[in-house]
């Protein structure tokens, strides 16, 4: 018997079985991605829970560097003293818990009038105090006006040390304040090396010792159109400088005893001596020492500010250490 040939119908067929066979492997396919998708949708969140968990239960090792200081620091504490009107001119701290602070402060009254004056903060370590210190005025009336004052020094609390900007001198010793007036001459300035041995500077080219009790004029040498506005010491030495009133010419001084002042050097302002090789220091308005084995500071300059360091007093040296631009 014949085969029949393998014509249209079977090839139609096989045809028909392979789109078949096509169209369930893209069925099978979409299904099983489809399957993935639903999987990480499920699992994502618990994955996401699981890291989450061994992060919290074992947390990373961090070496904490070794602490090398005892030192607890705190916010700066920044207080208003007085009202409008008020200004400090000088402080004077013993410790934390003592501090003191001269010049003028101004409160209002019930009124709402500024007429409440003080001349002296107090801090003790919880609040700040305003003081009120009348001083002699001009014309020798003794304690009569609150001056605001320029200056401090404070020993201990029985022992302080003011002076005003109407050139009165007042000090407390532990139960009340004594003013005095200078002999002659116009204070600016003091440095005290003790309570029993205070110097005083200023106008007229004129200087000053205070043994505690009363006043001993010392001899400078200067024309009374100089003014010394500063003054420094050390153990074995006593230091001022200045200027003439006529800005022409500088001085600077010093005294290792109570007699009298040495001039260091004395220069031209006008025409800008040097006051060593090829240095023109300028005016000068203040000077420094912190012990007798320290550097001895000058600041001074011409229309900056320099800091300059005196080598040597005699022969007269001096460097220049730092200019401001």
């Amino acid at each position: 018997m014949l085969e029949p040939p393998e014509t249209g119908i079977t090839q139609t067929k096989d045809k028909y079985t392979l789109r078949i066979d096509k169209m369930n492997k893209l069925t099978l396919t979409l299904f099983r991605q489809r399957i993935s998708l639903w999987l990480i949708t499920l699992l994502a969140p618990l994955l996401f829970l699981q890291t989450n968990c061994k992060d919290e239960l074992i947390p990373p090792v961090i070496e904490q560097p070794q602490d090398t200081t005892s030192h607890n620091f705190t916010i700066m504490r920044i207080d208003t003293l007085g009202d409008l009107f008020s200004s400090a001119r000088a402080v004077d701290i013993v410790n934390e818990n003592n501090i003191w602070v001269a010049g003028e402060f101004y409160e209002k009254d019930t009124a709402n009038n500024y007429n409440l004056k003080y001349n002296l903060a107090h801090w003790n370590g919880l609040k700040w105090n305003l003081i009120s210190i009348k001083m002699q005025g001009w014309g020798g009336l003794r304690d009569t006006s609150i001056q605001p004052l320029i200056t401090i020094k404070v020993f201990n609390d029985s022992s302080i040390f003011v002076t005003s900007q109407y050139n009165s001198f007042a000090m407390y010793n532990g139960t009340k304040w004594i003013s005095f007036s200078p002999p002659e001459g116009v204070w600016e300035h003091f440095w005290a090396r003790s309570p029993n041995e205070i110097y005083f500077v200023g106008g007229f080219g004129s200087a000053t010792y205070f043994n505690g009790q009363a006043f001993t004029k010392m001899t400078t040498g200067l024309t009374t159109n100089a003014l010394l506005t500063d003054v420094w010491g050390d153990e074995n030495n006593v230091y001022t400088l200045g200027s003439s009133n006529d800005m022409k010419s500088n001085t600077i001084l010093y005294t290792g005893n109570t007699s009298g002042w040495i001039v260091a050097n004395s220069y031209s302002i006008e025409n800008k001596a040097p006051v060593s090789p090829n240095k023109y220091m300028g005016r000068l308005f203040s000077i420094y020492r912190a012990n007798k084995n320290s550097k001895l500071w000058v600041l001074g300059g011409e229309n900056h500010g320099s800091l300059f360091e005196i080598t040597s007093l005699s022969p007269f040296s001096v460097i220049e250490v730092f200019t401001i631009p």
